[in-house]
C-alpha cells in the first residue's frame, strides 16, 4: 500500500474515532469528609481512650484537608482539562456545592473547591477599582495589607484565592441524612438489629478474646474491663480511634498483633456497623434515605437531557449546574451506595476517609439528531467505573424503586398514619371543637363581605384581579 494512503487512512480512522467518544455532559460527587478526629469517647480536655490529645471531637484534620485538596485536584484534571465540563474559573452557574451541617464536610467541601480551583484563578480587580475595594474601617491600620494585595496585581485575595460558597442544610429538613436514626427515627430499629446480628456478636466476642486482656492495660476509661469490647458503643469509638490514629500518623497501641492486622480488625466492624453492607443489606434504609437524592439528581439529568436536544447544549444555569457536589459521611455514602446494589445490583465497598462516588452523564451520539437513548451513565467508585447504565434504564428502574416522599415521611414518622374506622383517638374532640368554631368563623366573615357588597358598586365576572378598572372615588 502507498505510505502516503496508509497515513491518510490511520488519520481518518483516528478522527472518527475521537469524533465517537462519548461526550461528558453532567456530573454529581457524592464523597466521605476527610480525614477526622475521633467521634467519640474522650474526656473534656479531649483525651482519647488512649490518652492521646486532640483538637476536639470529630474535627475535620490536616490529614483531611489534605486528602480532599487532592481530590478536588484531581476532579480539575478530569473535569476542566480533559472533558471540558466547566471553565477553569468558578462560575456560579456551574458548579453546585452541598453539604450537611457539620464542621467536618462543610471544611471537606472548602478543601475540594481549593483544589479543583486552586490560587491563581480566583478573581482580579481593575487598578480604578483599588479606591473602593475597602472597608468603612481606618486605612492607615491596612494600607500595607492594599499595597501587598496590588502587587499581586490586584488580584481580590492574596495569590489569587477563590472563595466559592457552600450551601449546608439542616439534615431534618432537607431529606439528606435520613439515614441516620437522628434524623429519622424509624431507623433506630434497623440499628438495634443489625448490633444483635449473629455475625456481629461473634465478632465482638472475637475481638474480646483477642485483644480484651491488653485493652484492659492501655485504656483510660472509668469503667474499662475484659469485656469493653462486648458493648457495641465503646467497641465503636475504641475502633474509630484506632482508625484517626493510624490516619494521622499517631503511634496505635500495642495489642499484641501488628499495626496493619489491628487495622483491619478495626476496618471490619465498622464494615458491619456500615448502612448499606450490614443489616442484611439495609434496602429499607437506603431506598428510604437516597429516594429524595436520587429525585434531585434525576431531575436534573432530564433537564440537562431535555436542552440538548431542544439544541441548548451550551445551556447552564443556576437551575442547572454541571456539576454537583455533596460532601456527606461515611453512613450517607454507604447508603447512597447500598440504593444503587439494591436498584442496580452494583458492588458496595466501605467508604474510608475522602472516598469518592460518582453518577457521570455522557452522550454517545451516534445519528444526526439526539435522542434520549443516545445517553448513558456511568457509575463510579473513588476512579473505579462500576457500571454503565442507559439513560433510559436508569430511568425506568428508579421510578419502579424509588419511593414518594410521602412514603418518605410515612416511613421516618413525620406524618401521622390515618386510624383504623372506630379507633379512639384522644385528640378527636379538640378536632371537633375546631370545625365547629372554623364554621362559625367563616359564616360570620360571609354575613360581614356580604354586608360590605351591598354599600359598594358591584363588580360581576371577574376572573382576574388585574382586570378591575380603578375604583371611583366614593369608593377609595
Amino acid at each position: 500500500m502507498n505510505t502516503k494512503v496508509f497515513y491518510i487512512i490511520n488519520i481518518i480512522i483516528l478522527l472518527i474515532s475521537i469524533t465517537n467518544q462519548a461526550e461528558l455532559r453532567w456530573a454529581f460527587e457524592i464523597f466521605r469528609h476527610g480525614a477526622r478526629t475521633p467521634y467519640s469517647g474522650m474526656t473534656s480536655d479531649f483525651k482519647d481512650c488512649f490518652n492521646q490529645q486532640w483538637i476536639g471531637l470529630k474535627e475535620l484534620t490536616g490529614v483531611g484537608l489534605r486528602q480532599h485538596f487532592l481530590v478536588g485536584y484531581r476532579n480539575r484534571i478530569k473535569y476542566i482539562n480533559e472533558a471540558k465540563l466547566i471553565k477553569p474559573y468558578y462560575d456560579p452557574r456551574e458548579v453546585y456545592i452541598i453539604s450537611t451541617d457539620s464542621n467536618r464536610t462543610i471544611m471537606s467541601a472548602n478543601a475540594q473547591i481549593q483544589g479543583l480551583y486552586p490560587p491563581g484563578t480566583g478573581p482580579s480587580i481593575y487598578p480604578n477599582q483599588t479606591e473602593r475595594a475597602v472597608p468603612p474601617v481606618n486605612i492607615d491600620d491596612i494600607q500595607e495589607e492594599i499595597e501587598k494585595l496590588n502587587e499581586y496585581n490586584y488580584t481580590a485575595l492574596p495569590y489569587k484565592m477563590n472563595i466559592i460558597p457552600v450551601h449546608s442544610f439542616f439534615n431534618a429538613d432537607h431529606f439528606i441524612q435520613l439515614q441516620d436514626k437522628k434524623v429519622c427515627p424509624k431507623t433506630i430499629e434497623y440499628y438495634t438489629k443489625n448490633q444483635q446480628r449473629p455475625i456481629v456478636v461473634d465478632f465482638l466476642n472475637n475481638m474480646t478474646e483477642k485483644y480484651g486482656d491488653k485493652l484492659n492495660e492501655k485504656l483510660i476509661i472509668k469503667d474499662k474491663s475484659r469485656d469493653v469490647l462486648k458493648d457495641y458503643t465503646k467497641a465503636y469509638y475504641i475502633f474509630d480511634t484506632i482508625i484517626a490514629s493510624y490516619t494521622e500518623g499517631i503511634d496505635l497501641p500495642d495489642l499484641g498483633v501488628s499495626e496493619q492486622e489491628l487495622l483491619n480488625d478495626s476496618y471490619q466492624f465498622f464494615i458491619y456497623d456500615l448502612v448499606g453492607n450490614g443489616i442484611d443489606r439495609d434496602k429499607d434504609i437506603c431506598l428510604y434515605s437516597m429516594s429524595p437524592i436520587f429525585d434531585r439528581i434525576l431531575k436534573w439529568i432530564d433537564l440537562k437531557i431535555e436542552k440538548d436536544i431542544k439544541g441548548e447544549k451550551d445551556y447552564t444555569d443556576f437551575d442547572l449546574p454541571k456539576f454537583v457536589m455533596f460532601s456527606a459521611h461515611d453512613s450517607t455514602c454507604g447508603a447512597f451506595m447500598g440504593f444503587m446494589l439494591e436498584v442496580f445490583d452494583t458492588e458496595i465497598a466501605y467508604p474510608y476517609f475522602a472516598t469518592n462516588i460518582n453518577l457521570e452523564l455522557y452522550l454517545d451520539q451516534k445519528g444526526a439528531t439526539i435522542k434520549k437513548e443516545d445517553y448513558y451513565i456511568e457509575y463510579i467508585i473513588n476512579d473505579e467505573s462500576i457500571k454503565n447504565i442507559s439513560y433510559t434504564k436508569f430511568v425506568d428502574t428508579l421510578k419502579k424503586r424509588m419511593k414518594t416522599m410521602d412514603e418518605v415521611n410515612k416511613f421516618c414518622g413525620f406524618t401521622k398514619e390515618e386510624k383504623d374506622d372506630g379507633e379512639n383517638d384522644d385528640d378527636s374532640i379538640y378536632i371537633w371543637i375546631s370545625v365547629a368554631l372554623g364554621v362559625l368563623l367563616i359564616i360570620l366573615i360571609g354575613l360581614i363581605i356580604f354586608t360590605i357588597k351591598h354599600k359598594k358598586e358591584e363588580f360581576k365576572n371577574v376572573e382576574n384581579i388585574d382586570t378591575l378598572g380603578p375604583f371611583n372615588e366614593e369608593n377609595n
